[in-house]
């Protein structure tokens, strides 16, 4: 799955940008840029010419990504809540929202990853993520945590007293 995400960070990224860059040696940063250049040229994609969302999913993508990105455009159609959780569901999400913008009602980041295109995703999603404790596990770790925060943000949103309720309106 790492691959066909290395190849999709291109969509915000140039693949020499430091967000692709993952822990591998300079060899297999060199492979990683190569496969990922060779499939926008072969593409005719630019760094200067960003492609739309879906050709840039049919081109780079992989079955595992296309999957996600209709797991989030069916999350805003029911009206729930999804997660990003990680780069992987990042960069995911960052095709959802620009294939259907409104997609980003319903998504709440996780965490900021140790990957470092974490953050440059995060933030093309104008999300904030209430974690950052270096995780990189890759296993959801980030997304059960953030879900016991967003069950208690939705606690305090609609199941704590106001002050009126508790002392009474004083009319």
């Amino acid at each position: 799955m790492q691959h066909v995400v290395h190849k999709s960070a291109h969509y915000n990224n140039p693949p020499t940008h430091p967000s692709t860059h993952t822990g591998v040696d300079a060899a297999g940063l060199h492979t990683k840029q190569t496969v990922v250049t060779n499939a926008l040229q072969h593409h005719k994609f630019t760094p200067t010419s960003i492609p739309p969302a879906e050709a840039a999913l049919a081109a780079v993508g992989g079955l595992e990504l296309a999957a996600m990105v209709g797991a989030y455009m069916q999350a805003y159609d029911m009206g729930i809540a999804a997660i990003v959780d990680g780069f992987v569901s990042g960069v995911a999400a960052l095709v959802a929202v620009r294939m259907q913008p409104d997609v980003h009602q319903v998504l709440f980041g996780s965490h900021t990853s140790a990957e470092k295109g974490t953050r440059v995703l995060l933030e093309a999603l104008e999300l904030v993520a209430p974690l950052d404790g270096g995780l990189r596990l890759g296993e959801g770790t980030g997304a059960v945590l953030a879900v016991g925060l967003l069950r208690a943000a939705t606690a305090l949103l609609c199941d704590v007293a106001t002050l009126e309720d508790v002392i009474g309106s004083g009319k």
